[in-house]
């Protein structure tokens, strides 16, 4: 993973495990099974055996994929912009970076009983120059990580002066003036435009 100048990873987020539930749920019964049934399926002879091995690597097999795709999709917050890796199979991993002047906005969604029971939630991310939005789904305290997201883009945008009403006006100069001192503020202000 490439970083630029000066980035920081402030926060690197997992889907939570409850989302990979059914994966290690078949990957715990095929190893349970074969381990409990040994002595029957030895009895059996050639083929007990057979059936023992496969049931045991089959178990394993899918349990450390579930566990390598899921810590393979995860969602890297820095300081400069947000990265998705998405791990769609063992071999098979996709990266999109997206700067935080890129976002338009940060949606949740919150749908059925186990999202609300467990606070799960699905990040929805409308960029500027996509159509589609991009979806980071399964993410556990989805709410604090969308004010999270919200406030660095914030923070990445200059201040809009314009759109100010005359008490932030007033209040962006005080700091200004904070800022360079009250002599060189005085100079500025007094020039002639």
């Amino acid at each position: 993973m490439d970083f630029q100048p000066h980035e920081k990873v402030i926060k690197t987020v997992y889907r939570s495990t409850i989302t990979y539930f059914w994966g290690i749920f078949l990957a715990l019964i095929l190893i349970l099974a074969a381990c409990i049934f040994i002595v029957p399926l030895f009895r059996l002879g050639l083929w007990g055996q057979i059936i023992f091995i496969v049931g045991l690597v089959l178990g394993i097999f899918i349990g450390l994929r579930t566990m390598i795709v899921g810590l393979g999709n995860r969602l890297i917050i820095t300081n400069q912009r947000l990265i998705f890796c998405v791990r769609s199979g063992l071999f098979k991993q996709n990266f999109l970076k997206v700067n935080y002047e890129q976002i338009k906005d940060v949606g949740l969604v919150v749908r059925g009983l186990i999202a609300t029971i467990f606070r799960l939630g699905v990040l929805v991310f409308i960029l500027k120059e996509i159509d589609k939005p991009v979806i980071f789904s399964g993410v556990q305290e989805a709410g604090q990580l969308q004010e999270l997201i919200l406030q660095l883009k914030s923070s990445q945008r200059g201040v809009d002066w314009q759109n100010m009403n005359d008490y932030q006006l007033i209040e962006l100069a005080r700091k200004i003036r904070d800022r360079l001192g009250y002599d060189v503020f005085r100079r500025i202000v007094d020039e002639p435009s």
